[in-house]
């Protein structure tokens, strides 16, 4: 922000807790820390800022305060709590009121400056008694006043819209909508008061069959040139700028009927009636997330789909339990994953939606511009939060620094809001409030404890696992690991399978049980253990894991009523021919559909809305309450008939205790380059989080060392 007399610059510092103010008169700088010290939170992530000629007031997202700043006195005088996930503040002409939007609970909060309170909230993500108003998702972030300050213009990255609110004491409403594209950021008027400039900061991507290697030396050298040679799903998705004239109240009757058609929650479908046949009959849901394949990588082999198998990966002789999930019970193969990357793909895949703190900062985290820490998982700065006090902090991760002031407090700044803020939370929130049970295999861990190269950590009592999401402590199996691709999932799935066999002893199960068999993302080749360490073998081993997950859970008690969703958190690490969204899914269960093929377009919204609806689960956002749930996967026909895992025969060129073969056919068969060959192709990678890489790197290496390595791209690839 610059001051109205252009003697000051004030810059909101994300990452450091702290305003930078450049005095333009003495060419000096000078920081100001935001936070209060004492262990109290406050003043953490601040992000936007608006400056008079001596104060400066900033957002802070992660404490949901609006933080007042004493330019010349460099301290903070005043702070109020706004809203969730505050993003920008404006003021008006005369000085006396603030606006700030509100990204987590879809309001703009007015400020009176002068007492420093909020006068009132302004819910903005859609008029007033349409449904759209009653779901969250919206996330409002940019506005603006118009000339006479009677109308306030806010973007709702979530909707796709601006919202146009009339202002009017505690009147003051949203009058319409104007649809955008795909999630505006900002918005201004233009001087001649009747002209709008709206920035957007995303498209959708389309496909990418040349793959994010497509010219990796080109993609080093000039890495944000537009069409860079680069179809890595986030370079693919791009911005760009509307202009269009205020409309006058007839266009925005109209604008608005569009805008909330686009969003279908005033005519939401109808649910399809194998649902109301599955009620009491499906009384649990298995949901498994991987990471990161497309559906061109695993399946293009499939006959009937519409595959490429020229960018196959690994065919059905690597991942023959997936290629039997998809020929047996349903395929899709026009599947979409709603997140680009690992970061916003585990919002997607457990919240429904992504923050607009994710929306911003993983781009620029992915792209490589300055050090950004992976928030994604529930934790701030590698800092576990859901953990209050530093004492917690240091018992399970003793390198955590003595400083009180280091992120105090349960707050995650880049999570939805949960029941205890007025939001929904996550899936496992939805659940709880069902009154449902939850068991919790490694979605969101502390990876911090991933260290250990014990193999079964039950017989040994080493807790391995730490839940970082608040209500998932108590649900979470300590001894089933998280993200590390040190371990083969094929240990994941015996711990699984542990306490599958203490469940049928009860004749009892959670509800809702999540899994997390992370080992297809691949990595850490050279100190990998058991002789899972090449992309092949971790493959195998993912796609074994996933069939002995099946195969133990069809031959218990809980297969007749028990439906397993597994897919990808996203589809970043390869090519498809279709989009670099499309990605697998697998459904199976005692009431799951067999033989089906579909070609109807379905997203992870679509598998959260089947989820919500076989258990009873109240909708996250607004975005998986109009998904069209998946109806195709299901069946009212009981077939318990169980599944068959498969050892792929390369998994058996490792040491990992296998059972012995069924037949002569099953041998062990050799994977493409060993341990030594890939150690030295991702030499200097960092494989300790997801995506903690150089992806365009990466993805050449897998394409180069498994389908083509005579291609033009890849002799350009060292």
């Amino acid at each position: 922000a610059v001051s109205p007399d252009g003697n000051r610059v004030v810059v909101a510092n994300h990452e450091n807790d702290s305003v930078t103010v450049v005095d333009e008169r003495t060419n000096t700088t000078f920081d100001i820390s935001l936070r209060p010290g004492a262990g109290v939170a406050g003043g953490e992530y601040p992000f936007g800022v608006v400056a008079t000629n001596d104060r400066a007031y900033v957002t802070a997202q992660r404490d949901r305060e609006l933080v007042e700043v004493d330019l010349s006195g460099h301290k903070v005088l005043r702070r109020v709590v706004v809203g969730g996930q505050p993003v920008r503040v404006i003021g008006s002409r005369d000085g006396t009121k603030l606006f700030v939007t509100d990204a987590n609970t879809d309001d703009v909060a007015v400020i009176d400056r002068a007492s420093l309170t909020v006068e009132r909230r302004i819910a903005v993500g859609a008029p007033p008694g349409t449904v759209a108003a009653r779901l969250r998702g919206a996330s409002p972030n940019g506005l603006v006043l118009s000339a006479d300050e009677r109308t306030l213009y806010v973007t709702l990255g979530g909707a796709n819209a601006i919202a146009v609110v009339a202002l009017d004491g505690d009147k003051s409403a949203v009058r319409g909508l104007v649809p955008t594209a795909f999630y505006p950021n900002d918005v201004v008027v233009g001087a001649d008061g009747k002209t709008l400039y709206c920035a957007f900061g995303k498209s959708t991507a389309g496909p990418n069959p040349k793959g994010p290697w497509f010219d990796a030396a080109r993609v080093r050298e000039k890495p944000f040139v537009a069409f860079g040679g680069n179809q890595f799903v986030l370079q693919m998705m791009r911005g760009g700028l509307h202009v269009f004239p205020v409309p006058d109240a007839p266009m925005l009757g109209a604008l608005t009927k569009r805008a909330l058609d686009n969003e279908r929650t005033e005519t939401p479908s109808a649910v399809p009636p194998i649902f109301s046949v599955l009620r009491g009959k499906v009384r649990r849901v298995i949901y498994v997330v991987s990471e990161n394949r497309t559906f061109d990588q695993v399946l293009g082999d499939v006959p009937g789909v519409d595959g490429e198998p020229a960018l196959v990966h690994w065919g059905a002789a690597i991942t023959p339990n997936q290629h039997a999930l998809a020929t047996r019970f349903s395929v899709f193969d026009r599947f979409f994953d709603s997140g680009g990357v690992s970061g916003d793909g585990w919002q997607w895949s457990t919240a429904g939606r992504a923050t607009d703190v994710a929306e911003k900062e993983i781009p620029l985290m992915y792209a490589g511009r300055g050090k950004h820490s992976y928030d994604w998982e529930g934790k701030n700065r590698g800092v576990n939060v859901a953990q209050p006090t530093l004492a917690e902090r240091k018992a399970s991760e003793p390198r955590t620094p003595d400083d009180e002031d280091l992120l105090p407090g349960v707050a995650d700044v880049a999570a939805v809001d949960r029941p205890r803020e007025g939001g929904r939370g996550y899936l496992w929130d939805a659940a709880f409030a069902r009154g449902l049970r939850v068991r919790n295999y490694g979605f969101f861990i502390d990876d911090a404890r991933q260290t250990s190269d014990v193999r079964e950590p039950f017989k040994t009592g080493e807790h391995v696992s730490i839940a970082t999401a608040l209500g998932l402590a108590d649900a979470t199996d300590p001894y089933f690991r998280g993200f590390d691709m040190i371990q083969a999932d094929f240990w994941r799935a015996r711990e699984w399978q542990r306490e599958l066999r203490d469940f049928e002893v009860r004749a009892d199960m959670p509800e809702l049980v999540l899994v997390r068999l992370p080992h297809d993302h691949l990595g850490h080749f050279a100190r990998a253990l058991d002789g899972v360490n090449t992309p092949d073998t971790q493959m195998a081993d993912h796609d074994y894991a996933l069939g002995l997950l099946i195969d133990s859970l069809s031959r218990s008690k809980f297969w007749s009523d028990t439906i397993v969703f597994a897919l990808e958190d996203d589809a970043q690490n390869g090519a498809d021919h279709v989009d670099a969204h499309r990605s697998v899914l697998f459904v199976a269960g005692g009431y799951a559909a067999r033989g089906v093929v579909t070609h109807k377009p379905y997203t992870t919204m679509s598998v959260l809305r089947t989820i919500e609806l076989l258990l009873g689960l109240q909708p996250l956002s607004r975005r998986d309450a109009v998904a069209e749930p998946i109806a195709e996967a299901l069946t009212d026909a009981l077939d318990e008939t169980p599944f068959d895992a498969a050892v792929p025969n390369v998994l058996r060129s490792t040491k990992l205790p296998l059972p012995p073969p069924k037949s002569t056919t099953e041998h062990a068969a050799l994977p493409r380059g060993d341990a030594q060959r890939w150690a030295r192709a991702t030499e200097g990678m960092s494989f300790d989080r997801e995506d903690e890489l150089d992806s365009t790197a990466f993805n050449a290496a897998l394409y180069c060392g498994l389908v083509s390595p005579s291609s033009s791209a890849c002799k350009k690839t060292p």
